[in-house]
């Protein structure tokens, strides 16, 4: 494909209580679905033309 190529790799830990969201839903046998904290990956490719 030719091209130089660059690639980014980048990962953060936010908590959903800063935004006010608290939505969640307790499970029949314990726990929660969705935790405070929420993990977002960034994964980035570029390819120049």
């Amino acid at each position: 494909m030719g091209g130089k190529r660059i690639g980014y790799t980048t990962e953060g830990v936010i908590n959903q209580q800063d935004f006010d969201i608290n939505w969640n839903r307790n499970l029949d046998k314990g726990g929660v679905v969705v935790g405070n904290e929420v993990v977002i990956e960034l994964k980035i490719q570029a390819v120049a033309s």
